[in-house]
């Protein structure tokens, strides 16, 4: 079972950022331009949270804004797609941040149809689509949903 974690170890993500760059439309290097900057934005405005085994399977980065926490990286290893890895974090996340019970919300583009069917799985609702974002050719997906849906009551 793969361990889960924040994490501010920058060497580490940013080699995972740069392995997986190009897994996204337009890749994270076309949207923020030099992923150090990127990087140092995730860790100072937000946190970092890895799942992993041997190596890194999962990378969830958010920051609360207007008591919603903001999704900015969400990404999964191709082999843990279909397993309750993303929900075994966002339940740690929930867990941690203490005091938060807003929204959480979370942003794909739309022809990225295998993350829009694992939002949806973890109860993610559609809130709003924003066309032409980032580049004419991208439509974002903006979701969203309740927190309390990761909490565990009964510990």
């Amino acid at each position: 079972m793969a361990q889960i974690s924040y994490t501010n170890d920058k060497q580490r993500i940013r080699a995972l950022l740069e392995h997986i760059d190009s897994e996204f439309f337009p890749p994270i290097s076309v949207q923020v331009g030099e992923m150090g900057a990127y990087l140092d934005r995730l860790l100072s405005e937000g946190k970092v949270v890895i799942g992993q085994d041997d190596t890194i399977d999962a990378l969830f980065s958010y920051s609360i804004r207007d008591k919603t926490l903001e999704c900015d990286t969400l990404w999964i290893s191709p082999s843990k797609r279909s397993s309750p890895l993303l929900y075994r974090i966002l339940e740690y996340v929930v867990k941690n941040e203490q005091g938060f019970e807003g929204p959480i919300q979370a942003k794909t583009w739309s022809s990225n149809s295998e993350m829009v069917d694992i939002l949806k799985r973890l109860g993610f609702e559609l809130k709003t689509a924003v066309e032409g974002d980032y580049v004419p050719e991208r439509t974002t997906l903006v979701f969203e949903t309740d927190s309390t849906r990761f909490r565990r009551y009964f510990r």
